[in-house]
């Protein structure tokens, strides 16, 4: 098998660069480092490596380096014993270069957060009328039937995919009416002009990130109830989410947007001084006690 060239990619490079086959061959090395007979034996005792190379190579080709490596330092800890098979692998980079998983999508399509293309294009195969009032048993059989065929179709051309998603989107903010009837004309005007602003950012920030436009955490690592949750990545989250321009807001999802306007609410909250006595509070009450107490005057005066 050939080595990579010992000159290090560049950043931009490693980032954007698709897997090669150079790539495919320093991971197959590092396979058989790890898992020694169970690798190297895989293809029995006349094994064609050459054509399994020329294979991962073309299903891995549709992923970046990035997202390939990231998949292959998660494999090995996933993947411990045993060599993960090709659909594995390949399910690991779809993970890094974020594409929802069949459980995750579920729960976007039911919020109705369409901040990827295979969220819009399982919702589009299901139908608004199951995924609102069929039981979730049904919505999650229907979810596996199709959501192969849209990971597919997603990553024989995402860049179109992406496209219809913002077009989708921009319909959706040309759609809500403008309060203008109780607005004078400067108001109206400059009401306008703020929502094309916005719409310029979103559309900025969707070519600059191919359609990333905000920055995505582990979610188990920022739910507090999860048994993986890391406080220091919850602060860089709830910090992340402070830091977003009020003019910025529209590029988050519902749930990132709902948490940042929590965070806001403590924020304000905690800068408020508490009152050293608050109200309701009483240094003496005869709360507890069994004693009668008279609250009217009774008609012989006493």
């Amino acid at each position: 098998m050939t080595t990579f060239d010992k000159n290090p990619l560049t950043p931009v490079t490693y980032l954007t660069q698709a897997v090669t086959q150079e790539f495919v061959t320093k991971l197959f090395s590092r396979f058989a480092s790890k898992y020694g007979k169970l690798w190297t034996t895989r293809l029995g005792d006349d094994p064609d490596w050459i054509g399994c190379l020329e294979d991962w190579t073309e299903e891995l080709s549709k992923f970046t380096v990035a997202q390939a490596t990231q998949a292959r330092e998660k494999c090995f800890l996933i993947y411990k014993d045993f060599p993960p098979t090709q659909p594995q692998f390949i399910e690991l980079c779809r993970k890094a270069s974020g594409i929802p998983d069949e459980d995750e999508i579920i729960r976007l399509i039911v919020n109705r957060d369409f901040s990827h293309p295979i969220v819009k294009m399982v919702y589009d195969k299901i139908g608004s009328w199951t995924i609102k009032n069929g039981k979730h048993e049904e919505v999650k059989a229907k979810t596996r039937e199709c959501y192969a065929h849209c990971v597919v179709d997603f990553e024989v051309n995402p860049h179109d995919h992406w496209k219809r998603l913002q077009q989708f989107q921009d319909d959706k903010l040309q759609e809500l009416p403008a309060p203008e009837k109780n607005l004078t004309k400067g108001e109206s005007k400059a009401f306008r002009d703020c929502m094309n602003e916005c719409q310029r950012i979103l559309q900025d920030k969707k070519i600059v990130s191919e359609g990333k436009t905000y920055r995505e955490f582990d979610e188990s690592k920022i739910s507090p109830s999860h048994r993986d949750f890391d406080k220091n990545v919850y602060d860089e989250f709830r910090e992340y989410l402070l830091s977003i321009p009020e003019t910025d807001t529209m590029i988050l999802p519902p749930n990132y947007a709902h948490r940042r306007m929590r965070f806001l609410a403590m924020k304000e909250q905690s800068s408020i001084p508490r009152s050293p006595n608050p109200q309701g509070s009483c240094s003496s009450s005869n709360k507890g006690t069994r004693e009668p107490f008279k609250v009217y005057k009774n008609y012989t005066g006493d």
